[in-house]
This record gives C-alpha cells, sequence and structure tokens, in this order.
C-alpha cells in the first residue's frame, strides 16, 4: 500500500486475496522510505537501466525474506490479463 492515495490498490489487493482465500500481508510504503530504497538499489547497479520495477522488486523481496527463505514470484499477468491498453488490441 502506498500513501498516495492515487497510487494505494491495497484495497483491491485485500479483496482479491479474500476472494481466492490466501493469506494477505500488506506493506505500507510511504515516499520517504521509498527515496531511501531508490538509493540503495542503484548502488547495486553499475550502469544505467530503465527497470522502474527495481525498487518495488527489492521492497517486495526485502519484506518476504523477514517471513520466509523461498518464494515463487511471476511477471507478465498485466500482458495476459489486458492490464494494459495496447494488450487489450
Amino acid at each position: 500500500g502506498f500513501d498516495v492515495g492515487a497510487y494505494d490498490e491495497s484495497a483491491d489487493a485485500a479483496a482479491a486475496a479474500r476472494h481466492i482465500g490466501t493469506v494477505h500481508q500488506a506493506i505500507p510504503v510511504s515516499i520517504a522510505s521509498v527515496e531511501d530504497d531508490i538509493l540503495k538499489v542503484l548502488r547495486h547497479y553499475d550502469q544505467p537501466f530503465a527497470d522502474s520495477s527495481a525498487v518495488p522488486t527489492y521492497v517486495l523481496c526485502r519484506e518476504t525474506a523477514r517471513h520466509v527463505k523461498v518464494a515463487l514470484a511471476g511477471d507478465g499477468s498485466d500482458e495476459q490479463l489486458a492490464g494494459y491498453p495496447r494488450a487489450r488490441q
């Protein structure tokens, strides 16, 4: 969840978790914490990069590691589920 309402999808995520019967763990994210995380992520890259998901992935992995040692993840559902306008054509 984000502290900026326009970007916060935590209520939708909780509703989806309830619907499919999974355990839901919300991760609150603030603008201040993201600024710190950006600097941490940038230290690990030795060249310019254009992966806008690097910081959210870092936050997710950090928080996941507090609870489990192994986790499965996946990308691409936006394309498969027509989450982008270009995928609806």
